[in-house]
């Protein structure tokens, strides 16, 4: 390269010797002179260019670009296309759109701009800066090294006119046949979008149509649907006389059952009670209309006031147990009376002799104590109805946390395995019971425990009355190691 002469693009290189200072003082002190010097040079030697993103909106400015910008009458916008001077527009954005589409370099030479009552010729450079949505394209001009003036002048009187205005209209003809071509790719990718969004438009039309056929059809069958409810209502007010009468039935044959039944009204007078009743609460037929409360039953039943007003204004049954003089032990249920409408009228006082329920259930709960391995008794929904004591010691749980509640819930979830669900809800119903399942599982407090269960499923003959008992033989450490706090690895 000849002395004084500059590298293609106006930039100088500057090379410096590595410095002798100590690390920390050369990148503190040299660095940030460094950038300044590049700074300066690059402003004061450097081509003036712009920073642009994907929509070719102005983003940094460097140098002095007056030459080749200028701001648009109207609201100011950033747009370098629509700042830039007349001749640079067409060649500007086809050098723009290729290195979009090839993100490549591009360059684009001897466009003619007229700046200040001159014809100023320019190139262009364009250069893709990384990609994606963070794309950026950096733009430089550069006017090209004319001759001296005194060259100039002599070339241009040697010239002729007519052959540079020829060559002038050539190049803005060629620069007029690109734009075109560009504005004509436009408009068939806005053709093509037009034509696919038409096509959704029929699209939709043809789905709003089949709707609209759907809605018809719909309405038809409500009308149908409709004409079956007035039939369907016209068969429900016949049953409902036949109701009545059932009911009316239903009475006659409570009257037969051998069981303690009393009917009261909303002001707790007894209205109807059925022969068992009269010897255990010490009724007679003159009782019929007497508040239930002047009775002196052979039962205790201090309360039966308070239960049957709450039984009556919660609409909920109340259950309790009551003893005679005897020491026989009864179940005494009180349920809200429903009459035909549906409306609360009383209530209906129920008495269940639960003597031998009571002694097997006391002698089972003696048993499961008595047994030194942890069992739990479960019903058909899977609630805990009652565990052992080995149980609540082994697992340190009181009888609150586990009575009443699901199996799966109990603890942190360690019983709720996909398997045990298996055996409990589809096996159990069907084998009456299983054995050898192993279950290993991590207990807060205890460490993991390694598990084998035998399940067993005791019938009771009444719907939802049966029990599952539920095993737990091996793997579990002895009340000296749980006292101890020893957990298994």
């Amino acid at each position: 390269m000849a002395p004084g002469s500059y590298p293609r693009g106006g930039f100088i290189v500057f090379r410096t010797r590595p410095s002798r200072l100590a690390p920390g003082r050369e990148q503190a002190g040299e660095g940030s002179a460094s950038a300044e010097v590049n700074r300066l040079i690059l402003d004061r030697y450097g081509p003036p260019g712009v920073l642009v993103d994907g929509a070719f909106r102005i983003v940094r400015t460097r140098g002095r670009t007056g030459r080749y910008l200028e701001l648009p009458a109207g609201e100011a916008r950033l747009d370098l296309l629509q700042m830039a001077r007349d001749g640079l527009v067409h060649g500007l954005r086809k050098a723009l759109r290729e290195a979009q589409e090839k993100e490549a370099h591009v360059r684009k030479e001897g466009l003619q701009i007229q700046f200040d009552g001159e014809s100023l010729a320019v190139n262009l450079d364009v250069t893709p800066i990384g990609s994606g949505a963070e794309q950026r394209f950096l733009v430089l001009f550069e006017e090209p090294v004319h001759p001296a003036r005194g060259e100039r002048k002599r070339a241009r009187a040697g010239r002729s006119e007519r052959a540079g205005t020829a060559a002038h209209l050539e190049k803005e003809l060629a620069a007029n046949r690109e734009y075109l071509q560009a504005i004509i790719e436009d408009l068939e990718g806005a053709n093509e979008e037009l034509q696919s969004a038409n096509e959704e438009i029929l699209s939709s039309n043809e789905e709003l149509q089949s709707t609209n056929e759907e809605l018809d059809t719909a309405r038809e069958e409500l009308q149908s649907t409709n004409e079956e409810l007035n039939t369907l209502n016209e068969e429900l007010r016949t049953r409902n006389d036949e109701l009545s009468q059932v009911n009316g039935d239903l009475l006659n044959l409570l009257a037969s059952v051998n069981i303690a039944i009393v009917m009261v009204g909303e002001d707790l007078k007894v209205r109807r009670f059925t022969p068992a009743a009269e010897k255990l609460l010490n009724l007679i037929p003159g009782d019929v209309g007497r508040p239930i409360g002047h009775i002196r039953p052979n039962v205790e039943l201090s309360d039966v006031e308070t239960l049957i007003g709450e039984s009556i204004s919660a609409v909920a049954a109340r259950e309790r147990e009551v003893t005679d003089g005897q020491g026989n032990v009864y179940s005494l249920r009180i349920r809200p009376y429903k009459s035909v409408d549906n409306k609360i009228d009383g209530a209906v006082l129920m008495l269940i002799d639960v003597s031998a329920l009571k002694l097997a259930r006391e002698t089972g709960e003696a048993i499961m104590n008595s047994v030194g391995e942890p069992i739990l008794m479960l019903n058909e929904r899977l609630e805990i109805v009652r565990s052992n004591h080995a149980f609540r010691e082994a697992f340190q749980v009181s009888a609150a946390e586990t009575e009443g509640r699901f199996i799966y819930d109990v603890g942190a979830g360690q019983w709720d395995s996909p398997k045990l669900r298996t055996l409990l809800e589809e096996i159990l119903p069907r084998r009456k019971n299983f054995e050898g399942f192993v279950v290993e599982r991590e207990f807060p407090g205890l460490g993991r425990r390694k598990m084998v269960l035998d399940g067993r499923r005791i019938e009771s003959g009444e719907p939802g009355g049966g029990v599952i008992l539920l095993i737990i033989r091996d793997g579990l450490p002895n009340r000296t190691d749980a006292a101890r706090g020893i957990h298994e690895a």
